[in-house]
């Protein structure tokens, strides 16, 4: 990542560790693609050369220096490096109509009813392979203080909250993993079954609100989960459902393009577009 290189994986069969391949993936900021048969490999090269054909920025440098008043708890969904008050992501490359998010949990010192206060201050330094010129771009976040529920209600980013949203419920979908390689089928199951009750509950919300941008994938997250939930029971096919669902847990957790084959997700791969 240092060197702006890029790693994805790719499983081919049922013979190799998902959990090593997603691993180099996920700090190699690539994608990670469970391939059952090699005549699926065609499809997965194209889509990665697609991908790295249409790179419009790399050499990025993101910096969030939080006020003093907050304190860094955690990266969710992405790597980070967290020095005191200081985060540094890494990012190796961006696609073009590609956009990438990162998420930060922080604790905030509480504040005055109606008082504002500066969170933190974000950098981004990056190499624009159109203009061949290094640029960049600085923004601040604020936070607004109130005691009215309703208030801080309405004033909730559905489009955030709902990416956030997608990452958390992509965390307890490892633990259900993690569940199931204990044995604890009905444990996995039933946090898989949440998932999708939860997913399901905040798609209306935000149907409801016309925030429209992050429907499918939405879908696309409670589809699987609810199908994960039926495909974990049988032991004879967890190894191949397994892979699914950490491909599919590296494709959210990456911001990759996804689709989930419904039917067929314990015996068959979903696919990951590289772009």
């Amino acid at each position: 990542m240092k060197e702006a290189i890029s790693v994805s994986t790719l499983g081919l069969g049922s013979g190799y560790n998902e959990d090593l391949m997603v691993a180099l993936a996920s700090v190699g900021g690539g994608n990670h693609a469970f391939i059952e048969d090699a005549d699926s490999l065609v499809a997965v090269f194209n889509q990665e050369f697609d991908g790295l054909l249409s790179v419009v920025a790399n050499e990025f440098e993101i910096v969030v220096k939080l006020d003093e008043s907050v304190r860094p708890v955690r990266m969710i969904g992405s790597e980070g490096d967290i020095e005191g008050q200081t985060i540094r992501i890494p990012l190796a490359q961006l696609y073009a109509n590609q956009e990438r998010y990162f998420i930060v949990e922080t604790e905030v010192s509480p504040g005055t009813e109606d008082s504002t206060r500066d969170l933190a201050e974000v950098t981004v330094r990056y190499r624009n392979l159109q203009t061949e010129t290094k640029e960049k771009l600085t923004s601040s976040i604020q936070v607004r203080f109130s005691d009215e529920e309703k208030i801080v209600e309405e004033a909730k980013d559905m489009e955030v909250y709902a990416y956030c949203s997608l990452q958390i419920t992509t965390e307890l979908n490892r633990e259900a993993t993690a569940l199931r390689d204990a044995g604890q089928v009905k444990e996995a199951q039933s946090l898989l079954n949440q998932n999708a009750a939860s997913l399901n509950k905040l798609y209306f919300e935000c149907e409801a609100k016309g925030v429209n941008s992050v429907l499918p994938e939405l879908k696309l997250a409670e589809e699987s989960n609810e199908m994960q939930a039926e495909a974990i029971v049988d032991r004879s096919k967890w190894n191949s459902t397994r892979k699914s669902m950490r491909q599919l847990q590296n494709a959210v957790q990456s911001q990759q393009p996804y689709s989930v084959d419904v039917p067929s997700l314990s015996s068959s791969p979903s696919s990951a577009s590289g772009k």
